[in-house]
């Protein structure tokens, strides 16, 4: 398998995963040839990026940590929820989300990587038309990954997970036109987003756990006091609170937005590891550099040398990876070898470009 940009789609590619609707139905399946057609629809569905087979790189695994059952029942599930929060935000009345809706979603998610301990984190893909959907699954399944590493219980997975599945349903209530600016907020949009975490808490019935509430109304607050709603720091943040901020953060910037573009995770564990200490938890944020692949494997890359190649593996040390080489300069290779960036024969030698082709 190998990363591409849609934009960047050759006409004898072929899709190497499912992609799943907003409702969990698969409307494009692996092994599926990628047509001009195809490629324009994945454009048009909002897919920036897409997986696709590649012989010289048949044993890259860049499958999901969940599998497509999985994926398909809590994406239908959480489309669920949102559609009945929306509308009772719409409506101006309230609708509690009951721990028998929350909690079924949030243990298939555990229980789901518990059986793939061995996968790090690789963004589950979702076409949906409100970003909000892709990003709540995606921060719960970071934050479990994160959580495991910190060696929590079963059940404090299961908080951890439903937290993150509905951190942020409070942004639902307001205005699609204001989620979606495509520019900077006024100053009054801005308090109002900032309230979003009290919303979100309001949507919860008394039956969810106070874990989760507690992952709702704070993952927005920070180690140094500058976060939101209540300014809260230090030792005033739970550790659950502590992981769903990294993950929520490390999910919105690798994500396109409408005021803005992703950022490559090499970049943002970089930001990540920089606020360590001051807004966010240093043991999470070192953490994190055993979920994530700074640099995602099947992606091409160019090295400061002038050689160029796909990223293949790492041995621990995500910043550092192995890259499988196919190219020297402008002289592609017959037989092509990797390079271990970790290897003393190798630490003059930095990733320069990200090539994603």
């Amino acid at each position: 398998m190998r990363r591409v940009l849609v934009d960047r789609l050759q006409d004898e590619a072929v899709l190497a995963q499912d992609l799943v609707d907003a409702r969990g139905v698969t409307l494009l399946r692996r092994g599926q040839p990628i047509s001009p057609g195809v490629a324009d629809r994945l454009r048009r569905l909002g897919i920036a990026e897409a997986l696709v087979m590649d012989p010289s790189l048949a044993d890259l695994d860049l499958r999901p940590p969940l599998s497509a059952d999985t994926i398909r029942t809590v994406t239908a599930g959480l489309h669920e929820i949102m559609t009945a929060v929306r509308k009772a935000f719409e409506e101006g009345r309230a609708h509690p989300l009951a721990a028998t809706t929350l909690l079924p979603l949030a243990r298939r998610i555990v229980e789901d990587l518990e059986s793939h301990r061995d996968r790090r984190f690789e963004m589950v893909p979702v076409i949906s038309p409100d970003y909000l959907l892709g990003h709540l699954l995606n921060v719960a399944v970071l934050a479990v990954q994160l959580g495991r590493r910190a060696g929590l219980a079963h059940d404090r997975l299961v908080d951890l997970a439903a937290g993150g599945l509905v951190l942020d349903l409070g942004m639902l209530a307001e205005a699609d036109t204001v989620r979606r600016s495509p520019g900077p907020l006024s100053p009054e949009d801005r308090r109002a987003i900032h309230q979003h975490p009290v919303r979100g808490v309001a949507c919860l019935g008394e039956s969810v756990s106070a874990f989760t509430k507690t992952i709702v109304v704070r993952h927005h607050e920070r180690l140094d006091g500058s976060g939101y709603p209540a300014g809260l720091k230090g030792e005033d943040l739970h550790p659950l609170v502590r992981i769903a901020a990294v993950a929520d953060v490390y999910v919105a910037l690798t994500s396109d937005r409408p005021h803005r573009r992703r950022l490559p995770p090499h970049e943002v564990v970089d930001y990540l590891m920089s606020m360590a200490g001051v807004h966010f938890d240093p043991e999470v944020t070192r953490q994190l550099l055993s979920v994530v692949h700074p640099y995602p494997l099947g992606v091409r890359v160019r090295l400061g040398s002038g050689r160029e190649g796909v990223v293949v593996g790492d041995r621990g040390l995500g910043t550092r990876p192995i890259v499988r080489v196919f190219q020297e300069g402008d002289r592609p290779l017959d037989r092509p070898y990797e390079v271990d960036l970790t290897a003393p024969e190798f630490q003059t030698e930095f990733i320069t470009e990200i090539l994603y082709t």
